[in-house]
This record gives C-alpha cells, structure tokens and sequence, in this order.
C-alpha cells in the first residue's frame, strides 16, 4: 500500500481532476485511464485506487498529475531519491537549527529579488540574465533547506506514535 502522504497527494489530484465532486475527478481519471491503456470500465479500479483498497499505479499517479499540471507525487519520490543518495547524519534534532537557517535563507533570497526587481538595479524594474542568476541560486538555498525539514518532518510523522502508559511504580495504601 501507498504510505499515508502519497494517498493524501493522489487524493487531492483526483478531486482537482473533478473540480468540486471527488466522484466526478474519479470518472475523469477512469475515463483517461481507459483512453491511455485500452482497458474497460476502470471506475471500479479508481475508487479502489483511492479509498486504498488498490495500490496507487504508476500510470495512474502520472495521468492524474499531466492532466492537473501539478506534479506533487513526482516531486516527493525525487526527494526521497536525493535523501537516500545524501545518506545524511540529519536527525529530527536537527529541524531547529534547519527552520533558523531557513529563515535566514529565506531573507536572502528575498533580498536578492526585490533588490533585482527594484529601479536601482542594473535591469531597472526587470530582471537581468545576471540577476535572475542571482535569484535563482538563493531560492534553490532555500529550496534545499525546506526540502530537508521537509524530509525529516515526514520521517517523524511515518513513525509510529508513542502510547502514554501508566507508571510502573504506584503507591500502596498504607505505605
């Protein structure tokens, strides 16, 4: 099954797909899905998909996110691909110092591009080769650094929750 996060993602997609109804994103995503692999009547196989009683496919995460133009399965997996490959020491710990260091990237960044887009910059109110350059470099900074809490925030959110038990010593009357 499709861990929690990525059914919350197709689940949105697919009601994107509908406008208001969720049913109605549901017969559209049947609909290509049938016109994509030639396949009848996959309505039953959508609902399963999405009430996740059905893993999600591969065709359709990537039939849902073409037709919304919006692509937030793609980008987690990518994600979760770099994470993997870093093999970072990062530890929940860690998320404190990240959110200061994300702020201060942040600030940066937005510096940079209402410096670029201001009359006193070397393209005036637009923005020049060299200054969307600029731009660009801080705003990957902090893409990199939310990418990480990011990262680090769903690794605490698949952990399984602690139960509060009750102490192991207690108090004996007459003790």
């Amino acid at each position: 099954m499709a861990d929690a996060i990525i059914s919350g993602l197709f689940e949105q997609l697919v009601e994107r797909m509908g406008g208001p109804t969720r049913q109605g994103g549901q017969g559209v995503l049947a609909n290509l899905l049938e016109a994509r692999t030639g396949k009848a009547d996959m309505r039953g196989t959508v609902s399963k998909m999405c009430s996740g009683h059905l893993e999600i496919s591969y065709e359709a995460i990537l039939v849902a996110e073409n037709f919304t133009g919006s692509y937030p399965i793609s980008t987690r997996r990518g994600e979760e691909i770099v994470r993997r490959g870093r093999q970072s020491a990062l530890s929940s710990a860690d998320i404190p110092e990240l959110a200061a260091t994300c702020a201060i990237r942040a600030g940066a960044a937005q510096a940079e591009l209402f410096r670029a887009l201001s009359d006193i910059s070397d393209g005036g109110a637009a923005l020049t080769p060299k200054e969307a350059a600029a731009v660009v470099a801080e705003m990957r900074a902090v893409q990199e650094t939310v990418g990480q809490i990011i990262a680090l925030a769903e690794e605490v959110a698949q952990q399984p929750q602690a139960r509060s038990r009750p102490p192991l010593h207690s108090k004996r009357a007459g003790a």
